[in-house]
């Protein structure tokens, strides 16, 4: 239907099958009347004001109001000379940004902005101009410096390698690093593309001789030049196994008194173990059982300390008599086992501990800094040690003298606040005293 010119119009409809009309519609009416809606005002430009010089990466805005409050788009004209635009840009917001292009640096451009409401154009605005200054190009981002794996590195196969480069840009653009690999006398390919400067990690599980390097790229597209390449090396390492452990406590056939303590009967197993490679790092299997052929798992302890107490849940068990145990020292890649030892467990006499808890004084409690063991007897040897209340070995004092009157002084200085046991074991009799640490 051609546009209508203002006035009152009538108008019906029939139906047609394609053989047969059907009957008129009843005869409605409607009125065209003058169109109320105004043409957006005339854009203001604002900055960059009319013959600015301007960097590379310039913002243009503008201001505009429609009289009827309509929604307005927006056309960003651009030519490089007077009224002739070549290049236009529909914008929903005032505001546009441009980045300088080869060939810009002193260049001059012309502007000017015309708005539309969804039907009317307004008039275009004024043109004002701008010139790109003369280093208004972009420039490519530095060279960049490798940072890690260190430049001829050799690595465990299982290693997981991470590539870190370092990459600057002289305008201060955004970068996207690209790492490059070559494995042995294959293509360079490029193994990572990410705006972290360091790339997604990889675990080598076979040997390889690998060289890498890195360019970056700028958010306009400029490429560095390639870093220098650094090379690192993925070998099988020989592992040197754990050397063997000795269990220095319980002692062959020895008889350990077993110890009660909240519930449980304890008692404690020491070794010594090291591991010739510095880097290892050393943990410890305890196995022990009633006899020499049950060595297994089931009563296996994991550890990374140099002796551990043991627990048996209920008292009312006997297990009084012959017991083994055995250590295993491994390195996660190499496990070497102790000798066996065999020892006794018994129980300690009420009346043994009662004679030694009579002849010794343990001051102050709570204690500070330094606790003192005062004895009414003198004792040709004493095995003083410190524990926690579930029976671990904190502080060993080793074996002393002690003399009637002559208090044993112990430093409790680096022990954490708590509440502690002291263990004093001589010929065989045994005696644990809670003390509480300030």
């Amino acid at each position: 239907m051609s546009s209508l010119n203002p006035g009152t119009y009538y108008w019906k409809m029939i139906a047609y099958d394609g053989k047969d009309w059907g009957g008129y519609s009843s005869i409605e009416k409607f009125t065209v009347v003058e169109s109320t809606n105004n043409s957006p005002d005339k854009p203001v430009l604002i900055p960059p004001s009319n013959g600015a010089i301007v960097p590379k990466n310039i913002s243009f805005t503008w201001s505009c109001s429609d009289p009827n409050g309509d929604n307005l788009t927006y056309v960003f004209l651009l030519g490089s000379s007077p009224g002739n635009y070549s290049q236009s840009w529909t914008k929903s917001h005032p505001t546009i940004s441009l980045y300088a292009e080869e060939g810009d640096a002193g260049k001059k451009y012309y502007w000017a902005v015309k708005a539309y409401d969804g039907e009317l154009y307004s008039e275009v605005s004024e043109e004002h101009s701008f010139t790109f200054s003369e280093d208004a190009l972009n420039n490519p981002p530095d060279k960049p410096t490798l940072v890690s794996p260190a430049n001829g590195s050799v690595f465990d196969i299982n290693y997981e390698v991470i590539y870190e480069a370092n990459g600057t840009d002289p305008d201060g653009d955004a970068l996207e690093y690209h790492f490059y690999e070559k494995i042995g006398s294959n293509n360079w390919y490029l193994w990572d593309r990410t705006n972290s400067s360091k790339s997604k990690p990889y675990v080598w599980t076979n040997e390889a001789s690998v060289q890498w390097k890195v360019k970056t790229v700028d958010e306009h597209g400029a490429e560095s030049e390639f870093s220098d390449v650094w090379s690192y090396s993925v070998v099988k390492e020989e592992n040197s196994p754990p050397i063997k452990p000795v269990i220095t406590a319980p002692s062959w056939e020895q008889t350990v008194p077993l110890r009660p303590s909240s519930g449980n009967n304890i008692f404690t197993i020491e070794w010594t173990g090291s591991d010739p490679d510095p880097t290892n790092v050393l943990t410890f299997l305890i196995d022990i059982d009633r006899s020499r052929s049950g060595l297994t798992s089931v009563n296996a302890h994991d550890t990374e300390g140099n002796s551990i107490s043991l627990y048996f849940p209920d008292p009312k068990f006997n297990y009084k008599g012959e017991w083994y145990c055995q250590v295993f020292a491994t390195d996660g890649k190499d496990t070497i086992p102790s000798d066996i030892v065999k020892f006794y467990l018994d129980w300690p006499t009420a009346v043994t501990t009662l004679e030694l808890s009579k002849q010794i004084t343990i001051y102050p409690n709570p204690v500070t800094d330094f606790v003192k063991i005062k004895t009414d007897v003198n004792l040709k040897s004493a095995r003083i040690q410190l524990l926690n209340l579930r029976g671990r070995l904190i502080k060993d004092v080793g074996e002393q003298k002690m003399f009637i009157n002559t208090p044993l002084e112990i430093n409790t200085q680096s022990i954490s606040p708590g509440i502690y046991l002291i263990r004093i074991i001589s010929e065989e009799k045994s005696f644990c005293k809670k003390i509480i640490k300030n």
